[in-house]
């Protein structure tokens, strides 16, 4: 599988292809942030994603993890950990050829003074040489994608 450089989560801001999907949930930080956390569980709420494989053991930025989704595979390396707080990881190793660079960050943010949380959603992506231009519709695929799993997480969280 080719092999993509490392990209922290402030790239994000300067891809060349970027996405933001917001929701409000009516949980704490920590109740929303153990489905979060949770990564073996995304396929459950997450569209798209077929299985999830933590692969060091641990989800801090000594960590990472492999997602399946459809014929695509994605080793990816966290690249932030702040528990309850934001996780962010990026894409190193996959085979969607088209792919330069891939990042994504969760954030969550308390909101009345903790009993509820905003989760912000961001992912950044860029595509190889003269193949950029496919990022305008993949990216329009996963801000639907994320914004139904936000829906779900809302639901899953809110119902714990």
């Amino acid at each position: 599988m080719p092999t993509l450089p490392a990209k922290p989560p402030e790239w994000i801001a300067t891809a060349p292809t970027r996405l933001e999907e917001s929701i409000d949930i009516d949980a704490t930080p920590a109740e929303v942030w153990a489905h979060i956390e949770d990564h073996e569980s995304w396929p459950e709420w997450m569209p798209g994603i077929d299985r999830v494989e933590v692969t060091s053991g641990t989800t801090d930025t000594d960590g990472g993890q492999v997602v399946k989704g459809g014929p695509f595979t994605f080793n990816e390396e966290f690249t932030a950990y702040d528990e309850a707080s934001h996780l962010a990881w990026t894409v190193v190793e996959t085979n969607m050829v088209l792919l330069a660079g891939w990042a994504e960050s969760v954030r969550l943010e308390p909101l009345d003074a903790g009993a509820r949380t905003r989760v912000v959603y961001r992912a950044g992506m860029e595509g190889r040489p003269l193949l950029g231009w496919l990022m305008v519709p993949i990216g329009k695929q996963a801000a639907k994608r994320i914004r139904e799993g936000l829906d779900n997480l809302r639901g899953r969280a809110e119902a714990s």
